[in-house]
C-alpha cells in the first residue's frame, strides 16, 4: 500500500511538471493553433486515452501494482456535465502467503458508463481556466479471469481441503477440491468512483491525472473465495470474505473533436458567430456586409448604398453641416435650417429671405414688421407707426387722405394739393405768412430795460400780429427771445425766455389758442450782428415769431 501511495505522489509530480511545460509551449504555439482552428467549431464529443497502474485491495497478503490502459468516448451534455462510455483493460495481482505459498494474477476487461461533474466549470467565475477539477461516478461491468501460482515454480497450485483448513482458516468455495486454484472468465457488476485533474494544453487538447476506485460485486478477483473460521479448533463457524476492490492511477490525454461550422451565406464566418447569417459579409463586421465601403455595416448604416461618415450613421453629407444629403434641402451649401443657411435665424432660408440679415416673419418673406401693421418694413413708409395699406403703412391722424408721412399738417385736415394742409396753408402760403410776420417785426418789440415787461409802444404791432395769426387757425407758431452778450449767459438766457413768454401770453390774450403757440429763449447764443458795437447789440436784442412746419 505504501508503494502505491509513493507512486501516486510521483505521478502527480510528473503530471504537474508536464502541465507546466505544456503551458509554456502553449504560450508560443497558441496563436498558430488559434489561427488554424478559428474556422473549426468545437463539438460536444471527445475521446480520452489513458494508461497507468492498478492496485488491488483484498484480504490476502501484499498487493502488487500492475499496468492498465483504456479509452473513453465522451459527450458534453451541459456546461459542467459530461457523459462517457469507458473501456479499460489491465491486470491485478498480489501474494497469497497467508493462504498458500502463492500469488495470484487477474486479467480484467471493464466497461463503465460514467457521469462527470466539472467543478471548475460549475463554480469558477472565469471562462478561461486552464486547470479543471472533476469528480465522477457510474456503473459498470467487468470480465475477468484469476489464477493462483506457486511462488517457487510459477505453476498453478493444487491442494486439498485438509491443506487449506490445516494451514489457515481459508478454503475454496467452488471448484474441484483437487482442482486448480482459480476461476474461469466471468462477469461481475462494479461501481466506479473517481476524481480527475485536467489541464488545458490547447483548444482541443487536455492532459490529465485520473484516479478511479472500483467496488466489485465479487470476492473472486484474487482467485480466492471462502469463509473465515470464527473457531478454527472446532471448525463449526465461518464468515464470508468481503467483496474485492481495486483502483488505478493513470495519466490521460483528451482530444475534443471539431467540425466545420455551418456557414449559410458562405462568407467564412460560422452562423453561430455571424450577425448576418443569410447575407455574406466580412469578419470586421462579424459577418455583416458593408455595401458602400464606408466602414459602417449595412445593418446600422442608414444609407447602405451611399458612403458616409459615422457622424451621420453612414449617410453622405456633402456640405458637412450635419444634415444628410437626402434630407438636406441645400446639400451643397452648409446651413442650420434643414441644411440651408439662415444668417438671421428667422426660419426663412437666405435664398428666399428678402431681408437675410434682419430677423423677420415667414409671411413677409423674412422681413420684419416693426409696427405690427401687417406691412413689412421695406414696403412701409412709416415702419415705426402702424398704418394702412392705402397709406403705404403710415397713419392719417387727421383723416384727410394724406398720410402723416407726407402730411405737412398731420393734425389738421387739408387737401392733397396743399400737402395735407387746409386751403391757404400750402408751403407758399406759409412762406408768405412768415414774410408778413417778419415785416410786422421790422420795428422791434420794446421792453423795459433788463426786464420782460413789454413797452406799450409795441402793443400796436403785437395786436396786428395777433389778428394775423388768428386767421390761420390750422397753423402753429413759436415765439423766440434773443439778447446781446451784455451780462452773464445765465442772466441773458433767463431774460430771453421771459420776454418770449411775455409776447406769447399777450398773443393768447388777444385770442390765439394756447396750444397753437409756444415760446423759447436762446439768450445770446444766436446773434445776427456783432456785439462789439451798440448798433449790433441793438439788433441782437429781438423777438422773432416763426411759422412751424
Amino acid at each position: 500500500m505504501m508503494r502505491f501511495i509513493l507512486l501516486a505522489s510521483y505521478l502527480c509530480f510528473v503530471s504537474v511538471a508536464a502541465m507546466a511545460q505544456g503551458r509554456i509551449s502553449m504560450q508560443s504555439d497558441e496563436p498558430t493553433a488559434a489561427k488554424t482552428l478559428t474556422s473549426r467549431q468545437l463539438t460536444p464529443y471527445s475521446i480520452t486515452v489513458r494508461g497507468g497502474l492498478t492496485q488491488f485491495f483484498g484480504e490476502l497478503g501484499e498487493q502488487d501494482m500492475r499496468g492498465m490502459a483504456g479509452f473513453s468516448l465522451n459527450q458534453k451534455v451541459q456546461r459542467a456535465f459530461t457523459m462517457g462510455l469507458d473501456f479499460s483493460t489491465g491486470k491485478l495481482g498480489g501474494e497469497k502467503t497467508e493462504f498458500f505459498n502463492s500469488y495470484f494474477v487477474a486479467d480484467y476487461r471493464a466497461i463503465d458508463l460514467l457521469a462527470k461533474w466539472d467543478l471548475t466549470e460549475q463554480f469558477s467565475r472565469y471562462d478561461d481556466e486552464k486547470l479543471h477539477i472533476s469528480v465522477y461516478g457510474g456503473i459498470g461491468m467487468m470480465y475477468f479471469r484469476s489464477n493462483a501460482y506457486d511462488l517457487t515454480t510459477n505453476q498453478r497450485v493444487r491442494f486439498t481441503n485438509s491443506d487449506v483448513s490445516g494451514r489457515n482458516p481459508l478454503f475454496l468455495r467452488w471448484g474441484n477440491p483437487r482442482g486448480r486454484l482459480g476461476v474461469t472468465r466471468t462477469a461481475e457488476r462494479t461501481i466506479p468512483l473517481g476524481v480527475a485533474f485536467d489541464y488545458q494544453l490547447a483548444r482541443t487538447w487536455q492532459l490529465g491525472l485520473d484516479y478511479r476506485f472500483y467496488f466489485a460485486r465479487t470476492d473472486k478477483l484474487d482467485a480466492t473465495s471462502g469463509r473465515r473460521l470464527t473457531n478454527p479448533e472446532e471448525g463449526t463457524s465461518y464468515s464470508d470474505t468481503p467483496n474485492d476492490k481495486f483502483s488505478f492511477l493513470a495519466l490521460s490525454l483528451t482530444h475534443r473533436f471539431t467540425r466545420k461550422p455551418k456557414d449559410s451565406d458562405g462568407d467564412g464566418i460560422p452562423d453561430d458567430r455571424d450577425r448576418c447569417p443569410d447575407v455574406p459579409g466580412t469578419s470586421q463586421f462579424f459577418g455583416c456586409p458593408d455595401s458602400d465601403g464606408d466602414g459602417i455595416p449595412d445593418y446600422v448604416d442608414r444609407c447602405p448604398q451611399e458612403a458616409g461618415p459615422v457622424a451621420t450613421r453612414g449617410c453622405p453629407d456633402t456640405d458637412g453641416d450635419g444634415f444628410i444629403d437626402r434630407l438636406d434641402e441645400c446639400p451643397t451649401v452648409a446651413g442650420t435650417l434643414r441644411g440651408c443657411p439662415d444668417r438671421d435665424g428667422d426660419g426663412v432660408y437666405d435664398q428666399f429671405d428678402a431681408c437675410p440679415d434682419v430677423p423677420g416673419l415667414v409671411r413677409f418673406g423674412g422681413c420684419p414688421d416693426t409696427d405690427g401693421d401687417g406691412i413689412p418694413d421695406p414696403s412701409d413708409l412709416c415702419p415705426d407707426k402702424p398704418g394702412t395699406y392705402e397709406n403705404g403703412g403710415c397713419p392719417d391722424t387727421d383723416g384727410d387722405g394724406v398720410h402723416d408721412g407726407i402730411d405737412r399738417c398731420p393734425e389738421v385736415p387739408g387737401t392733397r394739393e396743399n400737402d395735407g394742409c387746409p386751403s391757404g396753408q400750402s408751403q407758399a402760403d406759409r412762406l408768405a405768412l412768415q414774410q408778413r410776420l417778419d415785416s410786422l417785426l421790422t420795428v422791434p418789440i420794446r421792453f423795459a430795460t433788463d426786464t420782460d415787461v413789454i413797452d406799450e409802444a409795441s402793443y400796436r404791432s403785437l395786436n396786428a400780429i395777433g389778428d394775423l395769426i388768428k386767421r390761420y387757425s390750422a397753423l402753429r407758431f413759436i415765439v423766440e427771445g434773443h439778447t446781446d452778450n451784455t451780462g452773464s449767459e445765465e442772466v441773458n438766457q433767463r431774460l430771453s425766455e421771459g420776454r418770449a413768454r411775455a409776447v406769447r401770453q399777450y398773443l393768447i390774450s388777444r385770442g390765439t389758442e394756447e396750444e397753437r403757440i409756444s415760446a423759447i429763449g436762446f439768450g445770446d447764443a444766436r446773434p445776427v450782428a456783432p456785439n462789439n458795437t451798440e448798433e449790433g447789440r441793438a439788433r441782437n436784442r429781438r423777438v422773432v415769431i416763426r411759422v412751424l412746419e
